[in-house]
């Protein structure tokens, strides 16, 4: 039997009634505020919870703040920040000299082996994946 209970993507909460949608993802009563209160924007997506957590590290050391998010469609963690600092996030995380894929044509950053961008939907060129 499948769980279609609704859970926050931010802490995995059970959403009573509506939930609040940031950047396509709900969140519960706890996060409302928060959420409501800026425009967030997904800049990365990983499969790996310590990836995620790496480069929102690596973010707050450069100013710029951050949640991560589960997503569960597809499964892993997407990492968001205002959408004001979307620039600067991709500058930050380009910077960081890793072999790490970026979608050609919303510029989020994803695990390698993806076959389409988790964020946008677009196609990974081949020598990219």
């Amino acid at each position: 039997m499948m769980d279609d209970t609704e859970r926050c993507s931010l802490c995995g909460a059970v959403i009573e009634g509506k939930a609040l949608s940031v950047a396509g993802m709900p969140v519960c009563e706890k996060h409302r505020d928060e959420a409501e209160k800026r425009i967030w924007s997904a800049v990365g997506y990983y499969r790996r919870d310590a990836l995620a957590e790496q480069r929102k590290k690596e973010l707050e050391l450069n100013g710029i703040g951050s949640l991560i998010a589960r997503s569960s469609e597809p499964p892993g963690f997407r990492l968001l920040i205002e959408e004001h600092d979307r620039s600067l996030a991709q500058e930050v995380l380009s910077a960081l000299g890793e072999r790490i894929a970026f979608c050609t044509e919303c510029r989020s950053e994803f695990d390698e082996g993806e076959l389409f961008c988790p964020s946008c939907g677009a196609k990974v060129p081949e020598r990219d994946r």
